[in-house]
């Protein structure tokens, strides 16, 4: 296995600069940047967040689209010690005050810019924060009552707003020949949180899952460089945003070995197309089969090639893997299963994996990590049997941030994880067959049913709601509700939708509402096998 030697993130990223000053570390729509001037940027961040009072330890929140400037802000928090925290920049009023509590943040990192995503939507993330947080412009208050131990929102740009603290874009130029290093950056601990990420587990909240460095360094190695041969000449994209496990994958793997990291603030097929072709992308970490359906529409409509690809990998069901190849017949196809609470990726393919192997399964466990299948009981199944996948090794997670419920088994099987999803082996190969709990999974994006349902009951005229799996042909699940309203309402299910629109980041925003004035019933609670059956059939 490759040794990559770095104690956290901030010691890879140096490693790098020092090996690879002027490669390409980055690329974004907006330009380029080198691995010595990320280094300088992410020490200016660090130490702008030093100088503001943030300590080791403490938690820094990333409300920043993919872009250098994301880059800059999380090194520099984990070279000052602190352990960063990204936020989905799609979260809204009702999920942004609870991260922020329940992260305990005591700095915020935004951009004052105000942009139009691909919807044609006004995106102004200061805006978003006086909505997650009205107090903010009230006169007296200190930052917000919502997020007692918030000291510092800081914004990219020139932000207009009094309790904003501006940060001025590096200018990008070289000023010195090597790298200096800081008198205050904090030496990482591997073992130790280096970031924390949320992820909708089967409960109503998002989880904030502890990361340590090392478990996502070694992962990265062994799937991405070991396995799939990511190298210098490499330019890596990922289209996840980065509050998602799978685009540090893409990033730690090419600050690994020197190769560039392409990505863009938000998707979209046209201009994905435009930025694989200009910076001759070779590796598609994105995995979703729905990014690459949407490019492979693009090229068929416009008749460009993307002849620098070499590979891409999937996460997909094996008949979304075969049109992905019919559309990009001349890249090499390989799978990868894994989760923010395993770290990244825990079985990858083998490159000369057969077709077959490739669509049907995710390839072998990689370095360090051990799986099992186990039935309801946790005994063993025989070879090519469903059951629960049990992991062990380099990849788990500390745990959960603020949860006393243990993240692994207890004996006689301590240091094994309960993932939650069901699979079966075959032949050392792993299959993936779905998940255990009440989860609908959007494109990327995992959202607990009963998220959506706590939310809606709060509107005046909802007595009930029940949040199911809709079947989506782009991007596998949307959620599809079922909604009880009092005698009289007018709600109608675009009321409804707009309801969650104002209050719920666009992923978990229902597709179809539907009305109903009994429940079908198992035992005492609502049959959702049921609701389910009635959305497939339409």
């Amino acid at each position: 296995m490759t040794n990559v030697e770095a104690s956290g993130f901030g010691e890879l990223l140096l490693r790098a600069a020092r090996r690879w000053p002027r490669r390409t570390a980055c690329a974004f729509p907006d330009g380029r940047t080198t691995y010595a001037q990320l280094w300088r940027v992410a020490c200016e961040a660090g130490r702008r967040l030093f100088e503001l009072g943030v300590r080791p330890g403490e938690h820094v929140g990333i409300l920043v689209p993919n872009s250098a400037r994301f880059l800059a802000a999380f090194f520099g928090a984990s070279l000052c010690g602190a352990l960063p925290v990204p936020i989905n920049t799609r979260f809204r009023g009702d999920e942004l005050p609870y991260v922020a509590e329940h992260a305990d943040l005591v700095a915020l990192v935004t951009s004052a810019d105000v942009s139009i995503n691909k919807k044609g939507e006004r995106v102004d993330y200061l805006d978003r924060l006086v909505e997650a947080f009205p107090d903010l412009e009230a006169e007296g208050v200190l930052l917000t009552s919502a997020a007692p131990r918030l000291r510092a929102i800081i914004a990219f740009g020139a932000p207009s707003r009094a309790w904003a603290v501006p940060w001025a874009d590096d200018d990008g130029g070289d000023r010195t020949p090597g790298v200096t290093v800081p008198d205050w950056i904090q030496q990482g601990d591997p073992d130790a949180p280096a970031m924390m990420l949320y992820t909708s587990g089967t409960t109503s909240r998002p989880k904030g899952v502890l990361i340590p460095a090392a478990a996502v360094i070694s992962g990265a190695v062994s799937s991405m460089i070991d396995r799939l041969g990511v190298d210098a000449d490499d330019v890596v994209w990922s289209p996840a945003p980065m509050c998602h496990i799978g685009a540090f994958v893409a990033v730690v793997a090419a600050l690994a070995v020197g190769a560039t990291f392409l990505s863009a603030p938000y998707f979209d097929a046209d201009e994905a197309v435009d930025l694989l072709a200009r910076e001759r992308a070779t590796v598609a970490y994105a995995g979703l089969p729905a990014f690459y359906f949407d490019i492979i529409g693009q090229l068929a409509a416009t008749g460009r090639t993307l002849p620098d690809l070499r590979l891409l990998t999937t996460a997909a069901a094996a008949a979304e893997i075969e049109r992905v190849r019919r559309g990009l017949p001349s890249v090499l196809q390989v799978s990868v299963t894994g989760s923010t609470e395993l770290c990244g990726s825990i079985c990858t393919s083998d490159l000369d994996d057969s077709p077959e192997q490739r669509a049907a399964t995710s390839g072998r466990p990689i370095a360090g990590v051990e799986l099992s299948i186990r039935d309801e009981a946790g005994r063993h199944v025989e070879d090519g049997q469903v059951g629960e996948l049990w992991v062990r090794g380099s990849c788990l997670p500390v745990g959960y941030y603020k949860n006393s419920a243990p993240l692994l088994t207890g004996s006689p099987d301590a240091g094994w994880f309960r993932t939650g999803d069901l699979g079966a082996l075959t032949d050392g190969r792993f299959s993936y067959r779905g998940r255990l709990k009440d989860m609908v999974r959007v494109g990327g994006e995992n959202v607990a049913a009963a998220e959506i349902e706590h939310y809606l009951v709060r509107h005046p005229d909802v007595i009930a709601a029940a949040a199911v799996a809709a079947p989506d042909e782009r991007l596998g699940e949307v959620p599809a509700v079922f909604v009880q309203v009092t005698a009289g309402s007018e709600l109608s299910a675009e009321d409804i939708i707009a309801f969650c629109r104002a209050g719920l980041a666009s992923f978990k925003v229902p597709r179809t509402v539907r009305f109903v004035d009994e429940w079908p019933m198992s035992a005492t609670k609502i049959d959702k096998q049921r609701l389910r059956q009635l959305v497939v059939a339409g």
